[in-house]
Parts: structure tokens; C-alpha cells; sequence
């Protein structure tokens, strides 16, 4: 994906969609540019996608998060993976896993059939969540590897969230639009 800040209220973002070959000469991938506008509501098309070239390629930013992952068994690892799959795949009631206040509805149509694997992150800077005291919250990244529905394919999907103690458990208090960056970071476009 790429973005141009055309003007404050305005972006053309360049998204990748992978699609299956309808012969040996079609690519897996096109490639669209698509106009936003901010809105009242948030975010909104300005028209239908045009098929552009590949955009050029860029380092991505460095996130300010852990390099290794929470352990599989660590409470808060625990409740993103049950989050996931309720949230995904539709294992288990999704509002058991989520603060009070924060609303959230699992995707539908079910795009899953399983959630395989998560790995947890905590944002490095934080502390992590060990350090996170009753009602306190904290901010992880989560690697989700799902099994898709219709395929069986696994899909790898990453979620940025902010989960909260409450009592003896945790809970996702709010879903991020996309990972922290490091402001520090160099994403420049590569030659």
C-alpha cells in the first residue's frame, strides 16, 4: 500500500490485491489508486479505483515494539488469541474479551475457519503489561495466523490493540487503525 497526502482532508491511497491468475500472462496482484476524503463519518471513496503500476518500493518503518513475543502462555497472549478467534473465525462469544465501553462486532461473513497462531508484542516503551497495574492499560501488536474459510490457506493478519486489567484479567479495550510507527524511522522509497 502506498499514500500520497494530496492535500489535509484528502489522500490517494494505492492498495495490492491478490486475486487468483486467469492465465500464465495475468498477474497475481494489481494494483489500484483509490481517492479519500475525510468526512464527517471519518473516511470516504471519492470515486471507483483506477489500475495503476506496482508503486514503487520503500523500506518500511521500524515498530516500537518487542522483538521477541509474549509468552504463549502469559495471560494477556491468552486473551489476544481467544480475542482473535472470536473476532475472525467465531470461536466463542466476542464480548467476553472486551472492556467495558468498548463495542466491537466479529467480522462478517466469517473469513476463517481457525486461528492457528498469535503472537503477542508488547510496545517497548511501555514496559509491557507485566508492568501494568489493576485498570491500567497497554498497547500490543498481535500476528495473527488464521486458516481461510474458503481456501484453507493460511492468512497472516496483524492487529494493533490496547488491552486492559481489570481485576484478575485482561481485555482488548480498543481495536488500532495500524501499528504504531517509530517516529524515528527512515521509510524512504528504495531506488
Amino acid at each position: 500500500m502506498a499514500t500520497d497526502p494530496s492535500a489535509g482532508d484528502y489522500w490517494a491511497v494505492t492498495v495490492a490485491v491478490s486475486g487468483p491468475r486467469e492465465g500464465p500472462q495475468t498477474p497475481a496482484t494489481r494494483y489500484y489508486s483509490l481517492g479519500v476524503a475525510a468526512s464527517g463519518a471519518g473516511w470516504v471513496a471519492t470515486d471507483f479505483p483506477s489500475e495503476v503500476a506496482a508503486p514503487a518500493t520503500g523500506r518500511p518503518p521500524e515498530l516500537p515494539y518487542a522483538s521477541r513475543p509474549l509468552a504463549d502462555g502469559h495471560p494477556v497472549a491468552q486473551t489476544v488469541q481467544q480475542w482473535a478467534g472470536a473476532y475472525l473465525a467465531a470461536d466463542g462469544e466476542l464480548a467476553r474479551y472486551l472492556a467495558p465501553g468498548f463495542d466491537q462486532t466479529p467480522v462478517s461473513p466469517t473469513p476463517y475457519s481457525a486461528v492457528d497462531e498469535v503472537k503477542v508484542f508488547p510496545l517497548d516503551d511501555a514496559g509491557g503489561p507485566d508492568g501494568v497495574g489493576n485498570g491500567g492499560a497497554a498497547e500490543v501488536l498481535a500476528r495473527v495466523q488464521a486458516a481461510g474459510k474458503d481456501d484453507g490457506r493460511t492468512h497472516s493478519v496483524v492487529y494493533a490493540l490496547e488491552i486492559t486489567e481489570r481485576g484478575d484479567r485482561w481485555e482488548v479495550s480498543a481495536l488500532h487503525p495500524a501499528p504504531r510507527v517509530d517516529p524515528g524511522s527512515d521509510s524512504t522509497t528504495d531506488s
